[in-house]
């Protein structure tokens, strides 16, 4: 059986780009996470943006709706 050179070198290069684009992801939340007055959790969660009030309260209030949907209450 012959070892498909062409395939088996896409691959790497697919791989290597993507640890490449890990390091450059991990190496760049570092820096905004640096930049940012949140905790790291903060951080995690909305990205180091701020979201306004209009926003927070639509998002909690989808939770609360999914909550009610998917129990059975509704």
């Amino acid at each position: 059986m012959a070892v498909n050179w062409p395939g088996l070198v896409s691959i790497g290069v697919f791989y290597i780009i993507v640890l490449g684009t890990g390091i450059w992801a991990s190496r760049k939340s570092k820096r905004e996470e640096k930049k940012c007055s949140g905790n790291r959790s903060e951080v995690a969660m909305v990205g180091g943006r701020n979201l306004n009030s209009l926003c927070q309260h639509l998002h909690n209030d989808s939770h609360l709706g999914g909550r009610w949907l998917y129990s059975g209450y509704c």
